[in-house]
């Protein structure tokens, strides 16, 4: 684990970190590794610049993926903001509806009555059809008043559908891209890391660590 002022860049166990925090100097880098058991302290600067070079890598993609996971995360804001508006339509539509519906029905019940007119005096019969013709353009007026909001919510749900196929292909688009990143992050992860194997082997052959009581 590599140890600077206020930051660690760790592969290796909390009590690793403990330790080599004991060694640690005030504005001054360094390397905590094991081998075969054995602990060792790195100071050599070029080592250490090298072995920061090698994580930078990784650590730009890495922010790259929060940004985009970033992105990802307001999309959903708005797909939920407008699936909440689609089900707001929704229930409207489906109160008006049931008041078509209503609407209907009564209709229906005015015109049977009407069927049954024949049997009335027709004094009586002319008149209470007179009330039924105008019962049934009163409702008739109500149903397309209520046709011509249903139409008009439908339209505005027409639009939202519209807008959250946009944002689910936004959405896809991201997701793709996210996926791409990931896969180098991986590559270029164990890239980075056998580097840093390699620096430190490199680094300890020369002699430039320092053996530690464990």
């Amino acid at each position: 684990m590599l140890l600077t002022d206020g930051m660690a860049m760790m592969n290796g166990s909390t009590v690793d970190l403990e330790l080599a925090r004991t060694f640690k100097q005030k504005n001054k880098e360094l390397l905590f590794v094991r081998r075969k058991g054995e602990a060792f302290i790195i100071r050599d600067a070029a080592t250490l610049k090298s072995i920061r070079e090698a994580h930078s890598v990784t650590r730009e993609l890495g922010e790259a993926q929060r940004a985009l996971g970033e992105k990802q995360g307001a999309l959903g804001q708005q797909q939920a903001v407008l699936g909440q508006k689609q089900a707001t339509l929704g229930h409207e539509q489906g109160g008006l509806g049931r008041k078509l519906g209503d609407l209907a029905y009564r209709q229906s019940g005015l015109h049977l009555e009407e069927s049954r007119l024949d049997a009335l005096p027709e004094a009586e019969r002319e008149r209470r059809r007179s009330e039924l013709k105008k019962q049934d353009r009163e409702l008739e007026a109500e149903m397309k008043a209520l046709e011509t909001k249903m139409a008009g919510l439908a339209e505005k749900q027409s639009i939202l559908s519209k807008e959250q196929h946009q944002l689910s292909e936004k959405q896809h688009a991201l997701h793709l891209e996210q996926s791409k990143l990931s896969e180098q992050h991986q590559a270029r992860a164990k890239e980075a890391e056998a580097k840093i194997q390699g620096l430190i082997d490199e680094a300890l052959r020369k002699g430039l660590g320092q053996p530690m009581p464990t």
